[in-house]
C-alpha cells in the first residue's frame, strides 16, 4: 500500500504532515501511471529506430522540438531560423558546417553574450543574433534542452564510420524522447520516419 503525503493548512497547525484524501491519492497514482505507461511505449519505438538512418533520426528529434515549440503556443514562423538551420541536416553535404551553426544557436550558448561583437561567431550573421537574442529572452527552459539535445544527437557519429545501429545515437534520441515525456510534449509519430533506412547511404 502506497500512501501520499501532503501539509495541513490550517492557522494552528500549518505545515503539519496529513494522509493525502482519497481524491488527491488516485490522480497522483494515475498521473504516475500515464507517465510510467507512455515512458515504456516511447522505450518500445526506441527499437524501431534501429533501423532508421541518422538522418531520419535527427529529422524525429527536430520534429519533436516543432512539437514542444507548438506545445509552448509560440508562433512556430518566429523559429523559422532557428528550424531551417536545423532541418539542413537533412541535405547538408559537411555535418561540421551543421554541428557549426548549431552550436550557435542553443539559446545558453548565444545569450552568454550580449553583443555580437563579443563572440567571433563563425555561422550567425549579426542581424541572426540580435533577433535571437530578443527571441530567446524568458523562454522556457524545455527550449534550451531540446536544442542541446539534437546538436548532440547530431554530432554523436559526425567523426566515426556508421556501423550497426549506431547505439550512442540511440541513447541521445532516448534523451530527448525522456525530455518531451517529462515536460509533456506530445511525441511525433515514428512512422513517417521508418522509410529512411540504416542500409541506405552509408547510414
Amino acid at each position: 500500500m502506497i500512501y501520499i503525503y501532503t501539509i495541513k493548512t490550517t492557522p494552528h497547525e500549518f505545515g503539519a504532515a496529513k494522509i493525502a484524501c482519497e481524491n488527491c491519492t488516485f490522480t497522483f497514482k494515475r498521473n504516475i501511471a500515464d507517465v510510467l505507461t507512455e515512458w515504456r511505449l516511447a522505450l518500445m519505438n526506441i527499437g524501431k529506430f534501429g533501423h532508421i538512418s541518422m538522418r531520419g533520426r535527427v529529422a524525429y528529434g527536430i520534429s519533436c522540438f516543432e512539437n514542444a515549440i507548438v506545445a509552448l503556443k509560440y508562433d512556430i514562423n518566429d523559429w523559422k531560423i532557428v528550424l531551417n538551420y536545423l532541418w539542413e541536416y537533412t541535405n547538408i553535404q559537411y555535418l561540421d558546417d551543421w554541428n557549426d551553426i548549431v552550436v550557435e544557436l542553443i539559446p545558453e550558448n548565444l545569450t552568454e553574450f550580449k553583443t555580437y561583437e563579443e563572440e567571433e561567431f563563425e555561422k550567425l550573421s549579426k542581424d541572426e543574433f540580435i533577433y535571437l537574442y530578443s527571441l530567446y529572452q524568458n523562454i522556457d527552459g524545455s527550449v534550451d534542452a531540446l536544442l542541446r539535445g539534437i546538436y548532440d544527437l547530431g554530432i554523436s557519429h559526425a567523426y566515426t564510420v556508421i556501423e550497426g545501429y549506431v547505439e550512442s545515437s540511440l541513447k541521445s534520441l532516448e534523451r530527448i524522447i525522456k525530455l518531451m515525456i517529462d515536460y509533456n510534449f506530445p511525441l511525433p509519430k515514428i512512422e513517417p520516419f521508418l522509410k529512411f533506412s540504416i542500409e541506405e547511404n552509408r547510414g
